[in-house]
């Protein structure tokens, strides 16, 4: 059981035409920190799931400036030794704006590897002052995608 169930309505478009579609949804993890200014997520939600066998997303959400500050950070570091192409593909992807983190990416989210996203967070958590909302962010995100990878189901993420 998760934080949160909840019924959305997500909206897909294709060559086809644009159309809607309900989506289950398990909220098992929620780490959006609102802006200080506004007290929303103006900077926007990176969503990260996999889809159970009853078809409901298992999903952890966390605002954009929190995991696109452990994104940078490990860009500095790694650009200032000159070891970019080390880098797990997710941030490059990320850093670059390309298929996940494109601006026309998939509406319903784009399929990641999982074995890059759990080499990202182990990287993640080697970063000096982490706090423990983030610690926690990691070893949730962390879970989840083992979790994806016992029951053998893809990972995705939705930069909304």
């Amino acid at each position: 059981m998760g934080l949160k169930m909840v019924i959305e309505t997500w909206t897909k478009r294709d060559r086809k035409g644009i159309y809607s579609t309900e989506v289950d949804i398990n909220i098992v993890g929620d780490f959006i920190v609102a802006c200080s200014y506004c007290h929303i997520p103006c900077s926007g939600i990176y969503r990260f799931w996999y889809k159970t066998s009853n078809g409901q997303l298992c999903l952890i959400q966390v605002d954009q400036p929190t995991l696109d500050d452990l994104m940078d950070e490990l860009l500095t570091k790694y650009c200032e030794q000159d070891k970019y192409m080390e880098l797990p593909l997710f941030i490059r992807q990320y850093n670059e704006s390309v298929y996940w983190a494109d601006v026309d990416a998939c509406y319903t989210g784009s399929r990641i590897d999982k074995t890059d996203f759990v080499q990202m967070l182990l990287m993640m958590m080697q970063l000096p002052n982490n706090t423990t909302h983030i610690i926690q962010l990691l070893q949730s995100l962390m879970a989840l995608v083992k979790e994806a990878d016992l029951y053998q189901q893809d990972f995705f993420v939705l930069d909304d």
